[in-house]
């Protein structure tokens, strides 16, 4: 067994490369200023390993067994899961962003910036690769918390012989950005820099309202109104891929790389906007597309009410041709339920922030679960490329 300091403060050799900095000098960067420092020297030996490589691909993924994909893969979006050590670094940003994306169906009033976590790993040190896999996770964690400026109140690891899982918990909104918040919205008393402690005296700046709160703002199944609209919103830029999800996972790998989610102030945007959404009402039902990907979230979301998703609009704005990528790759994101009469706000806020988003279809209360449709409704993308292609249009034809 490792000693937990060792791991966290030791230097590390990853193939013969000698790592610019620990796991510990790394998720520092997120920890609060007046943090302690860490010693700049420790009388550890290095941490010596090598990285291990996806294995080679051989399944092919059929259109034809969408449906089956999908009953493999039951409850899939509130599955616990483990982190395969070839895909650590892409698959720790994947985890971070879909419980950052939890958080914005809650209660209450605040944003990405006010939140504070903790994080943890429960790894098994001991196999050739895992250890290395460890720090590019770490690596991974640190750099996408500082981009999105999540601050850390505090990280832990612990060596567990049951696979390698990283969890973020204990959520809670600062209580310096509640302090803000309050002075923002009534600025009695006034409280002098520096003095900040003085704000115990006022309940209304401090206390209850610190943890988020578990109660939903919002079900994550649909409302019965035919006329109102799923939309599907990824949170990354990044190419739908199968590498490292659920699918892969229970079918076998196809040797494909893990979404590289590479984007963070796009994500803060999206966070942002679809927050204020759910705070106001707007949205009137929502989930996160997580584990099982599109179809799994889906599948959830219109467990009780059905649903004709169709994707060819995903399909020709990412110019994807495997379907079975589009549904089951883990890019994060969410889907929403919006009433007809809000389209054209939603439509607005979205193209402010230069969001992509994509219509997927209608709720249909007289049925049950979801369809998948490859182009049964024309859109935007489609009109224009059927325009483009025309052979009879002309320079100058309206």
């Amino acid at each position: 067994m490792k000693d937990i300091d060792v791991i966290l403060h030791s230097e590390y050799i990853i193939d013969g490369q000698r790592m610019e900095a620990t796991p510990a000098q790394m998720l520092s960067e997120c920890m609060p200023a007046d943090n302690p420092p860490l010693p700049e020297k420790n009388g550890y030996p290095p941490i010596v390993d090598e990285p291990s490589d996806p294995a080679p691909g051989y399944v092919r993924y059929s259109p034809d067994k969408i449906k089956g994909y999908l009953s493999a893969l039951g409850d899939a979006p509130h599955m616990k899961r483990d982190i395969p050590v070839e895909y650590s670094g892409p698959l720790t940003r994947l985890a971070i962003a879909r419980t950052l994306l939890e958080t914005l169906w809650k209660e209450g009033h605040f944003s990405l910036e006010n939140i504070e976590a903790r994080i943890r790993w429960e790894w098994d040190c001991t196999p050739v690769g895992n250890m290395a896999a460890l720090y590019f996770s770490a690596e991974a964690a640190g750099k996408y918390l500082y981009d999105l400026g999540i601050r850390l109140s505090g990280y832990s690891i612990t060596e567990s012989s049951e696979g390698n899982r990283i969890y973020m918990d204990r959520l809670e909104v600062r209580k310096d950005s509640l302090f803000t918040a309050a002075v923002a919205e009534d600025p009695e008393p006034v409280i002098e820099d520096g003095c900040r402690d003085a704000a115990e005296d006022y309940p209304e700046y401090t206390g209850s309202e610190q943890d988020i709160s578990m109660k939903r703002k919002c079900p994550e199944t649909l409302v019965a109104d035919n006329r109102s609209w799923i939309i599907y919103i990824p949170f990354d830029t990044c190419p739908f891929k199968l590498g490292g999800s659920m699918l892969a996972e229970r079918f076998g790998s196809n040797g494909d790389n893990a979404p590289e989610i590479q984007d963070p102030d796009y994500f803060i945007d999206c966070y942002e906007v679809l927050r204020e959404l759910v705070e106001d009402g707007v949205v009137i039902s929502g989930i996160t597309v997580s584990g099982g990907g599109l179809a799994s979230a889906a599948g959830f979301l219109c467990r009780r009410t059905g649903c004709t998703i169709d994707v060819k609009g995903l399909e020709n704005a990412y110019r994807e041709k495997d379907i079975v990528r589009i549904l089951f790759a883990e890019v994060p994101g969410v889907l929403i339920q919006i009433r007809d009469s809000d389209y054209d706000y939603v439509d607005a806020q979205l193209l402010l922030q230069e969001i992509a988003y994509y219509p997927l279809g209608h709720p249909d209360t007289g049925k049950c679960g979801i369809e998948i449709s490859e182009g049964g409704r024309p859109d935007v993308f489609s009109i224009l490329e059927a325009l483009l292609n025309s052979p009879t249009a002309s320079e100058g034809e309206d």
